[in-house]
């Protein structure tokens, strides 16, 4: 009978040795654990696998539990039965991708079959004023509720119509100017002592810089104005807006927490403008988009303005969108407008979430490089300068 004893410092310490010498299968019989001259030490007592005493000892312990094996196999068999059953995580990843897709297959015919209504109805081709706003990115909805609402305005009109006049280019410019909406608070308000406008958005899409542009061109209309960076934890991160307010020669203003701003704000009760620029937010964090939420105050008129990046794709901003909507966007502000090949997408989530445009973005030019929105400038975007202008 080849019985021995292990010691080491620790429990693991003595198995170890057990598994060294007898190997994994060896059977343990009992463990210690003592002082030596004040020092904490462990004893396993262990026999060698095949050996006579682990026989006696499997069926001393076969005889304790009967029918344990037979327990154990059966809850084996069962659980390999419910893995079976179950989808794996692989398998719902797929599921969704698959339901995607379909989805995606779906909308397309649907989107044909819309297309192919109105090419039927139009003579087989679709006007080249249509082709345009189409090709722009404007959602195929919003086309297809135009050519109807065209299509209705063409028949009521006069059929002695000038040769040199453009009837479609005419209508489909008068169908974009009365859907797209135009943000009218950059002015200076008769009603408001001093306006404050709160510039947020996700990281990357050029927010401090659009603050930046707004408060240089407000300061050369001749109206005051005043920086202030809230909450940017960043590394340096206001130190630009600082430096920028120094060139333009507006005053800046600094603080990590929402409520300071009202004690920054007191200072400059009679400027006409406060503009703000926020830290960046993931659009994932509502509570971060709440905490600019609690710059609002009874009796203050506060606008927060969203600023997008042009190149990004419509679900990405359309979920930002959806987020920061919680604190009650007055105007879309588009950057990186030089970095898009199509226009349509900024019409798509104005009408969608009926929020009024207000600014352009273009490279990182300070005062220069930031436009204001009109309903002229939108519509030069999607159908072309040459056009709206020729009109």
């Amino acid at each position: 009978m080849d019985i021995r004893t292990f010691e080491g410092a620790s429990m693991r310490e003595a198995i170890q040795a057990v598994k060294k010498e007898l190997g994994k299968d060896a059977v343990i019989l009992k463990t210690l654990g003592d002082d030596r001259e004040g020092k904490k030490y462990f004893k396993v007592t262990a026999v060698k696998p095949g050996s006579e005493e682990r026989s006696r000892l499997e069926r001393s312990r076969s005889d304790e539990l009967p029918g344990i094996g037979d327990e154990l196999n059966k809850l084996r068999s069962e659980i390999a039965k419910i893995s079976r059953d179950i989808a794996s995580r692989r398998d719902i990843y797929s599921l969704n991708a698959d339901m995607d897709e379909v989805r995606s297959l779906l909308m397309e015919h649907f989107k044909k079959n819309q297309e192919n209504q109105l090419y039927g109805r139009l003579g087989g081709q679709l006007d080249p004023m249509i082709k345009k706003v189409q090709m722009a990115g404007v959602d195929h909805l919003h086309v297809i509720k135009m050519i109807e609402d065209i299509e209705y305005r063409l028949k009521k009109r006069e059929r002695s119509i000038d040769n040199k006049s453009d009837p479609m280019r005419e209508e489909v410019i008068r169908w974009l100017a009365k859907k797209i909406k135009i943000f009218r608070r950059w002015e200076r308000s008769p009603v408001v002592d001093h306006s404050i406008h709160v510039v947020v958005g996700g990281s990357g899409v050029g927010k401090t810089s659009v603050a930046a542009k707004i408060a240089a061109q407000s300061h050369l209309a001749g109206l005051k104005v005043g920086l202030v960076s809230l909450g940017d934890k960043i590394l340096g991160g206001s130190e630009q807006l600082r430096i920028c307010a120094k060139v333009i020669g507006v005053p800046f203003e600094s603080c990590l927490v929402a409520t300071d701003v009202w004690k920054i704000l007191k200072k400059y009760e009679d400027y006409d403008f406060i503009i703000v620029d926020t830290m960046a937010i993931n659009p994932r964090f509502p509570e971060r988009i709440d905490e600019i939420k609690s710059l609002d105050r009874d009796g203050h008129e506060i606008d927060y303005h969203l600023v997008l990046s042009m190149n990004d794709r419509f679900n990405q901003m359309d979920r930002t969108v959806r987020a920061f909507s919680r604190v009650g966007i007055s105007s879309l502000i588009f950057s990186k407008m030089d970095e898009s090949w199509s226009y349509g997408e900024m019409i798509n989530l104005s009408l969608k979430w009926n929020i009024p445009l207000s600014f352009f973005a273009v490279g990182e030019d300070i005062p220069g490089g930031l436009e204001r929105a009109t309903r002229e400038t939108v519509i030069q975007r999607i159908i072309g300068k040459e056009l709206v202008k020729e009109r």
